[in-house]
């Protein structure tokens, strides 16, 4: 069984093959962290069959911890033992399990001074084949900043597996990590297309103007400049912080400025906003205006309700209105709110004109408390409801 970091991730073993060897002055890269929730990543259990496979993605995920450590190796604090938090687990291939974390880097800023390095521990323990297999690895090396100026949190995914991330079956995972650099100088390029009349005037057809920043890095080597590229060129890429915060599409080249012989260089690329649409097509036509739509008139509240008991089934009931209206319903509810009764009389009513009806139960009512409860109803509105409480001896 092997523990195995995505070749492209920013969060990685400390072994040979994420270092740049072909430059040893270049100074290891720290990645800077401000924020706790500034990391996401994965790695992969890789297991020699299926049943070794099966074996570890049924050891409880407990058995899984991230430290915070000393650059010389002092552990400073066990996270998922001190604090419970767990990394997430998904089969995603038969001999293949990824661990995934989430969440944040919890307490650190009381644990790490500005300006800091650490580094992550990866402790793990897995019984295979009857035996219990044990690791413990170190992780590349990161550092407290407490200026956030030119640093910038990206985060990247894709829709299917790519670039040697598994994004399939491990829950919409998206890669996140802070590194120095940001964008500046938007600039609003324009897509135009003109014609020209015989008498000289210009119309314009068609016109789309897209927002474009410029980006800049900070010193990489060959090695973060690789991963940075590659993670512009997944599906989906967003900035989390800086001046501009949202979606973007690396537009053209990521140029590395290279100096002599320097074996860490910055380097520039341009971004396009996304979702953004500034255009003109000049295919609509205007259409004549009709004037300011009418509100639909005030329903009359009913008012001035009389109740008057015919007998255990019927009543009479009457009210007036200010103004006239099309249509009036009232119903009768008992104690528990159940209708008993109901009516819905059509005609015009002219205001301040006494409105009647006969209720009729649907079955002869007990004595009891009771309430009626009536409004009016005209063209696109009605009134509101009008309780009136009464009582059947």
């Amino acid at each position: 069984m092997e523990l195995i970091s995505p070749k492209y991730s920013f969060v990685f073993f400390d072994d040979e093959e994420h270092v740049a060897s072909y430059c040893n002055e270049c100074p290891d890269f720290c990645i800077p962290v401000i924020e706790a929730g500034d990391i996401n990543f994965q790695f992969n259990a890789e297991a020699d069959d299926i049943a070794d496979a099966d074996a570890i993605f049924d050891t409880p995920i407990e058995n899984t911890r991230l430290i915070i450590a000393t650059t010389a190796g002092v552990t400073i604090r066990d996270w998922t033992t001190t604090d419970g938090l767990l990394f997430e687990k998904f089969r995603t291939g038969p001999t293949t399990v990824t661990f995934v974390w989430k969440n944040d880097f919890f307490a650190f800023k009381d644990l790490i001074s500005c300006d800091q390095c650490f580094m992550l521990r990866l402790f793990t323990g897995f019984i295979i084949g009857g035996e219990q297999e044990d690791i413990e690895t170190d992780m590349n090396c990161f550092i407290r900043k407490c200026d956030p100026c030119y640093t910038t949190v990206i985060e990247y995914s894709n829709e299917e597996d790519g670039f040697s991330f598994n994004y399939c079956n491990t829950d919409l995972f998206k890669n996140r990590v802070r590194l120095p650099f940001y964008f500046s100088q938007p600039q609003f390029a324009d897509d135009e297309s003109v014609y020209t009349k015989s008498d000289g005037t210009i119309k314009m057809l068609r016109s789309v103007t897209k927002k474009e920043y410029l980006a800049q890095t900070e010193f990489f080597d060959e090695i973060i400049h690789e991963k940075l590229k590659v993670a512009l060129s997944h599906d989906s890429t967003e900035l989390l912080t800086g001046n501009y915060i949202g979606q973007f599409r690396k537009n053209g080249n990521y140029e590395i400025e290279w100096e002599g012989t320097l074996c860490s260089a910055t380097a520039k690329f341009k971004a396009l906003v996304t979702p953004y649409a500034v255009r003109n097509n000049n295919c609509s036509e205007c259409e004549p205006y009709s004037g300011v739509e009418e509100p639909p008139p005030v329903c009359p509240i009913p008012h001035d309700i009389e109740i008057s008991l015919i007998n255990q089934e019927n009543f009479l009931l009457s009210f007036l209105l200010d103004v006239g209206a099309t249509d009036w319903e009232f119903s009768v509810h008992n104690n528990v709110g159940a209708v008993i009764g109901q009516t819905n009389n059509v005609g015009a009513y002219i205001g301040n004109t006494p409105c009647s009806g006969v209720v009729t139960f649907d079955s002869p009512a007990p004595a009891g408390n009771y309430e009626v409860r009536v409004r009016t109803i005209c063209a696109g509105s009605t009134s509101a409801y009008v309780v009136t409480p009464f009582v059947i001896p």
